[in-house]
């Protein structure tokens, strides 16, 4: 129904959705992957995915920080622009980002690379404020 109304990516979309999902989820080894949604930027639009990985990962960056899969890093969350392309691992977020990035409102330049120029300043890249 909702499809009907005019809601929702369209047919073709869907499918790229789909194939793109199932690749991701067999080359990362994630499981319960589904699309989180479409970010849109001003250079080029992200794709998010999200997901659950159960192998373990390295120590957290900081003490703060939460380990994989508990509390707000309970979640793995990948990028793509295009969905015929390969999955970004975003990075694991810490309390601080999540704090900053609740503080202010910024459009996103489609660079996972970018600096976040904003007031108060961000601790991190695009990648980590998209994260977060």
């Amino acid at each position: 129904m909702l499809e009907w109304a005019g809601v929702g990516f369209g047919e073709e979309t869907s499918t790229y959705i789909n194939k793109s999902l199932n690749r991701l989820a067999q080359v990362s080894g994630a499981s319960n992957v589904k699309l989180f949604g479409k970010v849109f930027a001003l250079e080029a639009d992200y794709w998010v995915a999200e997901g659950t990985l159960d192998e373990e990962e390295e120590a957290p960056s900081s003490r703060t920080q939460e380990s994989r899969n508990k509390g707000t890093n309970g979640s793995v969350f990948w990028v793509t622009h295009d969905l015929t392309s390969d999955w970004v691992q975003l990075p694991e977020c810490s309390p601080e980002q999540v704090c900053a990035a609740r503080m202010f409102v910024k459009k996103l330049t489609g660079n996972l690379n970018a600096s976040v120029d904003s007031v108060p300043p961000f601790p991190g890249k695009e990648r980590h404020l998209l994260r977060a």
